[in-house]
């Protein structure tokens, strides 16, 4: 995976999802059955809306896995 995140510039959660699920080439909908959440929670989450809960954690839990962080 290669990332392309702009240098010295502080980088929300918002903009480090977007840049991971583009950098895997996927689509909202697609990242989300991944993740086992509704594409509007993915969409919400990349435009740093408040995102249910339970999409929340199953969102970060899913990123940390891919990551290896668990």
């Amino acid at each position: 995976m290669s990332l392309v995140l702009p240098p010295n510039k502080p980088v929300s959660f918002a903009e480090l999802l977007s840049s991971i699920r583009a950098s895997l080439g996927l689509t909202q909908g697609e990242m989300a059955l991944r993740f086992g959440v509704a594409e509007n929670d993915i969409q919400s989450f990349e435009q740093d809306y408040w995102v249910n809960p339970e999409a929340r954690r199953k969102i970060l839990k899913q990123m940390s896995l891919a990551i290896n962080w668990s």
